[in-house]
């Protein structure tokens, strides 16, 4: 989708599947794997209007708030969208409102108010807890919205982060007094305890990913493959190419570049 724009398209593995493009500015997207998806809208009479749609692009649910968006996200099996929305309250803390919403229905099937910080962005992690990441703290809720675990962060420090989808939290900070090195955390909140582990890249990531147990970071000519547990059994791959992207399929990764895609021997 054109964020901040007004088009957005739905593709599968054959092409364009549908477009749309004019109405109001477009503020963020979600797609599930059963084809279901969401855009989120500024409003003519409210500050933030939600369309969800099925698969075969009809709108089964419609929500409307009078308060600014920050984030959303759909189950993988498309029965349940979140959405995050926040408000400045008169002493000047931020109010941040979660709700869970089934598809379809009207009623929310659970409202949280928070007050944690300004959020930014929220995720359905795969044994069904979510994950709300602040300005402030990173927090674990289970499906209910019972908070199970949270930490400090800094979003401020962070120059790029990744939540994957058993809610591990991979960021980049730079090191201060460097100008190419930077600082890779991978922070694991198990509702009991919290993990934490590091290591020092030496040139700027353009993107960071979970995928299949490891940390991959990707810089504009490696891919550097870490353990997720303990960060060891590092693999580096190295291109002439600039990298763009990286996707995984099955097993296997492959790094996109301008003119091609290339499965990665590690």
């Amino acid at each position: 989708y054109d964020k901040g724009g007004s088009a957005y398209g739905i593709y599968d593995q054959f092409g364009q599947r549908h477009f749309e493009e004019g109405g109001s500015k477009i503020y963020g997207g979600a797609v599930a794997n059963d084809g279901t998806y969401a855009i989120s809208r500024k409003g003519k009479e409210y500050m933030t209007e939600i369309s969800v749609y099925t698969s075969t692009f009809e709108v089964v649910t419609s929500i409307k708030k009078n308060n600014a968006f920050a984030s959303m996200d759909i189950k993988g099996n498309g029965s349940e969208i979140m959405l995050v929305t926040y408000a400045v309250l008169p002493s000047g803390n931020v109010e941040s409102e979660i709700m869970l919403l089934k598809k379809g229905e009207k009623a929310p099937r659970k409202l949280l108010t928070l007050e944690n910080g300004t959020p930014i962005e929220c995720k359905y992690l795969e044994n069904g807890n979510i994950a709300l990441l602040f300005d402030k703290s990173y927090c674990i809720f289970d499906k209910d919205g019972n908070m199970l675990s949270s930490c400090a962060v800094d979003i401020s420090e962070i120059y790029m982060y990744s939540i994957s989808y058993d809610g591990r939290l991979l960021t980049a900070q730079r090191i201060y007094g460097s100008t190419d090195a930077y600082k890779i955390e991978l922070t694991h909140l198990d509702g009991v305890s919290m993990t934490k582990l590091r290591y020092t890249l030496k040139n700027a990531p353009v993107k960071l990913n979970m995928y299949g147990g490891y940390a991959y970071i990707i810089t504009e000519h490696k891919v550097v493959r870490l353990g997720a547990e303990n960060f060891n059994d590092e693999k580096i791959y190295s291109s002439d190419r600039k990298i763009d992207d990286i996707i995984f399929i099955s097993k296997d990764a492959f790094v996109c570049t301008s003119d091609c895609i290339s499965k990665i021997n590690w």
